[in-house]
């Protein structure tokens, strides 16, 4: 959900952050074959900046994201995309995916007071 619903600018944050963490030919070829050849990293940051990233790319990203090479699965990893990436960049991003993050946010808060 989070690559379909963040900027173009937090999609390609999340792709860097991707490509520190497993390393840039890796993330590479995950993108390559998850898209059955038809992008690389060069085409999803190219698309991220001039404003053609479309709806297939975010979903594509989305399902390598969490696919068998779990770019951010383990728990400091996610911590690091909310942290870097979605709360910064939270405004711009869709108005359901920041009803949802603001409730989590409210709900972790309220959970902390007791």
């Amino acid at each position: 959900e989070i690559f379909l619903s963040v900027s173009p600018v937090a999609v390609e944050a999340l792709v860097d952050l991707a490509a520190v963490i497993w390393e840039e030919p890796v993330v590479d070829q995950h993108i390559k074959s998850g898209s059955g050849g038809q992008v690389d990293l060069a085409g999803v940051r190219a698309m991220c900046a001039n404003g053609s990233l479309d709806l297939a790319t975010r979903q594509r990203l989305g399902a390598i994201a969490k696919g068998r090479a779990a770019w951010f699965k383990t728990q400091g990893r996610m911590e690091t995309v909310g942290r870097d990436v979605v709360g910064p960049s939270l405004e711009e991003a869709t108005d359901e995916f920041r009803t949802k993050v603001e409730r989590l946010m409210a709900w972790a808060s309220h959970r902390n007071d007791d």
